[in-house]
Formats: structure tokens, C-alpha cells, sequence
């Protein structure tokens, strides 16, 4: 993974946006992170003219006046992922598979509670769900908290950390006869 970090100080009317692009380009980042924005709000557009692709996703920080203001761009070609690992899997017809991390996702309504009236995309919980049973794999259970992610503020909780392992199918069964 590519992290591009810069310090603008202040992303201005365009004239620094070239460059930025242009640094995205030649070093195949995937995580841009531009300090000291001078910008107390940043649309969409903008990051879209800075990244150069409309596959993406942002948070801000927003400046206080005109001093400070963070910005974080990623790509956000998670299915792309989704996609090479099924046709690994599909490659890999044995074998013991194990696959876990932060899948950024969720299967269930139940897995995200937020202040927001917005509980995500139900297309995104069904091609989750869908990619989880192409791959023949199991979930893992967790013990302890429900949730792995939590705002710090603590107005958005979610289930995105995961485990997902090869269903071994059912287990014998034995008898002991000791009678």
C-alpha cells in the first residue's frame, strides 16, 4: 500500500491540485493524506478533481478559520479485492483457507447502530453476503464486544473486523461403547 502524505498548506483555488495529481499517478498511492487544508468544508468534487478517478472515499477535518484542516482520500475498490480473492479461491479448489481483517462492511442491519438515520447501502450488505457464500466460508464467532469499530465520539458502533475460515463439513460422530 501507497500512502502519499503532503502538507499544502491550503489547497487554494486549484493551482496545487496538477501536482497532487500528478504525485497520485506516478507513485500508485492508494491513501493521500493532505495536511493544513485551510478549508473548512471539502465536496466531493474537489476530491474527486484531486484524485483523478471517481472511485473514492474521504473524511475531513475541517480548518478552524484558516488554520489547520485534514484530508484523507482512498481508493475505494474494495469489490476489486472481493473479486480477486474469489478468483484465487476458485484457483484454490483445497486446502484450508483462512481469510480475516477489516472487511469494511456489514452483513447485518444489527451490526452498525448510529445516530444517522443512514444504515448504509443494502446493495453493499448483499454483495457481501453473496462474495461470503461464493467463497464457502464460515464466520467465525467473537467473543466479547459486539462491535469492533466505535466512533470516538462514540455516536456511530459497527461489526466490520471479521474471520472467515473453510466450513470443514459435519463432524463424525463416535460411539464409544464402553458397556
Amino acid at each position: 500500500m501507497n500512502i502519499l502524505s503532503y502538507n499544502i498548506r491550503g489547497l487554494g483555488r486549484g493551482v496545487k491540485w496538477p501536482a497532487i495529481r500528478k504525485l497520485i499517478t506516478q507513485n500508485q498511492v492508494d491513501l493521500l493524506c493532505i495536511q493544513e487544508t485551510k478549508k473548512e468544508k471539502i465536496e466531493r468534487a474537489l476530491c474527486q478533481a484531486l484524485w483523478g478517478d471517481t472511485t473514492l472515499s474521504w473524511e475531513i477535518y475541517p480548518a478552524i478559520n484558516s488554520a489547520g484542516g485534514l484530508l484523507c482520500i482512498w481508493n475505494d475498490s474494495i469489490r476489486a479485492l472481493w473479486a480477486s480473492i474469489r478468483q484465487l479461491k476458485q484457483l484454490q479448489t483445497g486446502g484450508i483457507w483462512c481469510i480475516l481483517g477489516d472487511f469494511n462492511s456489514i452483513r447485518h442491519l444489527a451490526e452498525r447502530m448510529t445516530t444517522s438515520q443512514r444504515q448504509g447501502d443494502p446493495n453493499s450488505k448483499l454483495e457481501f453476503n453473496d462474495w461470503i457464500s461464493a467463497l464457502e466460508v464460515e464466520e467465525v464467532p467473537c467473543l466479547g464486544r459486539k462491535f469492533t469499530w466505535i466512533r470516538p465520539n462514540g455516536t456511530a458502533k459497527s461489526k466490520l473486523d471479521r474471520a472467515k475460515i473453510v466450513d470443514w463439513g459435519p463432524k463424525p460422530f463416535r460411539v464409544l461403547d464402553c458397556w
